[in-house]
């Protein structure tokens, strides 16, 4: 479990325009760059060895290495993973293809978590995706990996020992490349430590049960408000880390 609330420096990666943050995986700990997101997978992505021809792969996780690492079974609960059971592998893995060739091989399991030198997480359980050829080891677009922060029982912010007095999770983005934010993991609630903050109340889409909506009520740009319609703002707003742009419905 995480031991502790932790920050982990954020930076804006070089040719990106989001940001990431620095985690380890595995006993030996082995450190990548990893995107992060509300709008999950059911379980956080992370690129490994091996790689096929031609795909860069010296920045990816080495489970050769990482004695600790352990497969999740096909047939178990923790194995999001429907294919397995048509391939009849023992393991949750299954293969994608992208114009008929093999694109990738993915297979579930779990290994340390490491966020910090005093925080980390046993049993975390992600995809490690082994990446072929014509495929980079970017994930949409994120280097290395994707960790999940939605609402999934095995998430990262799911694992969060939460309290009256914690947050999930938190984060604070940097507003120039050459400074830096965090990403804390049930960090204490920042009006307890005399900041001020204000709530809005998150609200449940049955169609996308993992995910984090809200209810808009209006929008301003540099503190003036943009006149919309109140119908405009009809319906749930969904909350996206990753998505550069803030999209509203064509006929806004």
């Amino acid at each position: 479990m995480i031991e502790s609330a932790s920050s982990t420096s954020l930076v804006d990666y070089p040719g990106a325009s989001e940001y990431h943050v620095a985690v380890g995986y595995g006993t030996p700990l082995q450190r990548l760059t990893h995107g992060f997101d509300t709008v999950g997978f059911g379980v956080s992505l992370l690129a490994c060895k091996p790689c096929g021809a031609g795909v860069p792969c010296e920045k990816t996780f080495d489970t050769s290495k990482s004695p600790s690492l352990a497969q999740v079974p096909c047939n178990s609960l923790d194995c999001p993973l429907s294919q397995c059971s048509v391939t009849g592998t023992p393991n949750c893995m299954a293969c994608f293809s992208r114009n008929g060739s093999l694109w990738f091989n993915t297979t579930v399991v779990t290994n340390k978590l490491t966020l910090s030198r005093a925080t980390g997480m046993d049993n975390f359980r992600f995809a490690c995706m082994e990446m072929f050829t014509g495929v980079s080891t970017t994930i949409d677009d994120t280097p290395y990996g994707i960790l999940d922060l939605s609402q999934d029982s095995h998430s990262l912010a799911s694992r969060a020992p939460l309290s009256d007095d914690t947050v999930a999770f938190s984060y604070c983005l940097p507003s120039q490349i050459t400074t830096h934010g965090f990403l804390s993991i049930a960090a204490v609630r920042p009006e307890l430590s005399g900041l001020s903050v204000s709530y809005t109340a998150l609200r449940t889409n049955p169609a996308s049960p993992n995910m984090y909506f809200v209810q808009l009520t209006g929008i301003s740009v540099g503190g003036k408000n943009i006149p919309i319609p109140p119908a405009g703002f009809a319906g749930d707003s969904l909350v996206a880390l990753r998505t550069t742009f803030t999209y509203l419905r064509p006929d806004i």
